[in-house]
């Protein structure tokens, strides 16, 4: 059964959502695959712990695309699974950025701290505004992703 009324309007903004998704996790996969061309050839061959950072981005970039490629196939197919996946997926990245958040303040003695305490001064603003964007899409996901498996899940529409 095809959702109707206002849940084809949730059903919209969740595709945007996910285009946006996506946008990003190849973005994040491009910035990982220049960044491990640029350490190729500067970095002497072996294993150093800088030379491992590409390699994260690039993994979790591809991790993202997947979570948008699920909630684009179940918002499409409207499957209650794959929207419940989704959801849940999501909802694991977000508590992953809190914690890597809150690991940074724990362990913000050690590393280089001066010059990324130096450029955090100078934008704060801007890495502000940036984490609540960011967060904000990805509360509104998770709601939509909501919206939508209720009214999949009960047939009727949800306003």
């Amino acid at each position: 059964m095809a959702v109707e009324g206002g849940m084809k309007c949730v059903k919209f903004l969740l595709y945007v959502l996910l285009l946006a998704f996506c946008a990003c996790a190849v973005g994040l996969i491009a910035v990982g695959v220049g960044a491990q061309l640029v350490l190729s050839q500067t970095i002497i061959q072996g294993a150093t712990p800088g030379s491992l950072l590409p390699v994260v981005i690039i993994a979790v970039g591809v991790f993202l695309f997947l979570v948008a490629f699920v909630g684009c196939c179940g918002a499409c197919k409207e499957n209650y699974c794959l929207m419940i996946t989704f959801a849940i997926f999501l909802s694991l990245i977000m508590l992953v950025e809190v914690a890597a958040a809150i690991a940074g303040y724990v362990f913000r003695d050690k590393g280089c701290v001066e010059k990324i305490g130096g450029w955090l001064r100078k934008n704060v603003l801007v890495v502000a505004a940036a984490a609540l964007g960011i967060a904000f899409v990805e509360v509104l996901g998770i709601v939509f992703a909501c919206c939508l498996v209720k009214s999949i899940r009960s047939g009727y529409e949800v306003m």
